[in-house]
């Protein structure tokens, strides 16, 4: 049974339209440099709510429960969404 090309279209149109999802992508990318290897992510999505939290280096600290100092010897830059 050979269908015709109208015929073929609609029912190909129609399929992709009950068929499709919405798709929520996202960007990435890496560079490489002299000094290392750095990744970065754009929200491409909608999103609530973010946060951005920043541990610097040589920062002293108290500890809550037993109040020992400490003093950190990284520096960091967290997101949390």
């Amino acid at each position: 049974m050979k269908l015709h090309k109208p015929l073929f279209s609609l029912l190909v149109s129609i399929l992709a339209i009950l068929t499709s999802s919405n798709a929520y992508p996202c960007t990435t990318f890496v560079l490489r440099t002299e000094k290392g290897i750095v990744f970065g992510r754009n929200l491409d999505w909608i999103t609530g709510t973010g946060l951005v939290l920043t541990n610097p280096r040589n920062l002293e600290k108290i500890a809550l429960v037993d109040h020992s100092e400490i003093i950190s010897t990284l520096s960091l830059i967290d997101f949390l969404f």
